[in-house]
C-alpha cells in the first residue's frame, strides 16, 4: 500500500502565516474604514459648527430661531420666533435650511417641522451622518448628568459604540456622561455603562450622542 504523507510543521507554518496575514489585513482594513469614518463626523462636526457661528456674526440671530429669515436671507420660508433659544419643531427643522440658503453649509433642506427631543429626522430636511442617522441641534438637556437647558448638537443615532468612543476621544474626554460630548438619552440605556461607552453591552451598534456649546 502507498504510504500516506501529512503536512510537514514548516508547510503548517507557513499556511498559518498566511491565515494570520490575512486576519491582520481584514483587522486593518476595518480600523481604516472606522477611522475614516470618525474623521468624517469630526469634519461634518467642525463646518456646521463654524456655518453655526458665521451665521450669527452675519445675521445677528441663530439658525433656525432668526426671525427674519424670510426676508433676509430670501429663499428661507420658516422664520423662528429670535428668542435665542432652537425650541420649537419648526425651528429645529429650519436649522438646516437657514444654513444651507445663505451658504453655510451645502445641500437643500425642506426646513419641515421636526421633533425636539429625539433623534429622528426627515431626509429631506435634516442632513446625515455616515451611518445613516440624521445630524439635529435643538435646545435642551438630553444628557446625562446635571446641566442646564442649552442649544444642543445631536449625532444622530445608528453610530456604533466603538466610533462613539473614539469620536469622544477625539472630540472631548472620553467619557459618556460628562463633559462637552455625552451619550444621548434616546440610546444611553445601552450605549453607556457609568462613566463608560458601552462596548460590551447589546444594543450598541445604533447610539447617538450629544455635543454640547453649540
Amino acid at each position: 500500500m502507498k504510504r500516506q504523507q501529512g503536512f510537514t510543521l514548516v508547510e503548517i507554518a507557513i499556511v498559518l502565516v498566511i491565515i494570520g496575514l490575512i486576519l491582520g489585513g481584514i483587522l486593518k482594513g476595518q480600523e481604516l474604514i472606522d477611522s475614516a469614518r470618525v474623521r468624517s463626523i469630526s469634519n461634518d462636526i467642525s463646518g456646521i459648527r463654524t456655518g453655526w457661528y458665521a451665521f450669527q456674526d452675519r445675521y445677528n440671530g441663530l439658525p433656525g430661531d432668526f426671525s427674519r429669515a424670510e426676508a433676509q436671507i430670501g429663499n428661507s420660508t420658516s422664520d423662528g420666533d429670535g428668542n435665542g433659544r432652537v425650541d420649537t419643531a419648526i425651528e429645529v427643522g429650519g436649522v438646516w435650511e437657514h444654513l444651507a440658503d445663505s451658504g453655510f453649509i451645502s445641500g437643500d433642506f425642506g426646513g419641515e417641522e421636526q421633533s425636539i427631543d429625539d433623534v429622528l429626522c426627515d431626509t429631506e430636511s435634516c442632513p446625515s451622518n455616515p451611518f445613516n442617522g440624521f445630524y439635529k441641534i435643538s435646545y435642551g438637556e438630553r444628557i446625562p448628568g446635571d446641566a442646564s437647558d442649552a442649544n444642543e448638537f445631536f449625532t444622530g443615532d445608528q453610530i456604533p459604540v466603538s466610533i462613539m468612543l473614539q469620536l469622544d476621544n477625539k472630540l472631548d474626554d472620553g467619557v459618556a456622561d460628562d463633559g462637552e460630548m455625552r451619550s444621548h438619552d434616546d440610546t444611553d440605556i445601552n450605549c453607556r455603562s457609568g462613566s463608560d461607552w458601552n462596548l460590551s453591552g447589546t444594543g450598541v451598534d445604533s447610539c447617538a450622542a450629544v455635543i454640547r456649546g453649540f
